[in-house]
């Protein structure tokens, strides 16, 4: 029987799990309807921006959410093309 305290706490997780500069694997791949043998083999080949902390590795959330505002507005474009782009952008702002 689920109490208050235990939505609650429930609630709680999602919060924290939908907040911070990095998300996981497991999180991203639910949010782009991806695998995450897809975006752990981006993330190692660095196709995909992220870190590696110890053995996990996380993706930057501000490039998930700005994928799924692009697809939100109907904007047709491929999930390795939004990766590439995003890189270029990257490059350029370390270039300058």
């Amino acid at each position: 029987m689920e109490t208050a305290e235990t939505v609650q706490t429930a609630e709680s997780a999602e919060s924290t799990r939908r907040t911070g500069t990095f998300m996981s694997v497991a999180d991203a791949a639910e949010d782009l309807d991806l695998s995450k043998e897809y975006l752990y083999k981006g993330l190692r080949e660095e196709q995909i921006p992220g870190a590696k902390f110890g053995r996990n590795r996380k993706i930057l959330r501000a490039f998930v959410e700005e994928f799924k505002a692009l697809a939100e507005r109907g904007e047709v474009i491929d999930f390795e093309q939004h990766a590439a782009l995003w890189r270029a952008r990257r490059d350029a702002e370390v270039a300058v």
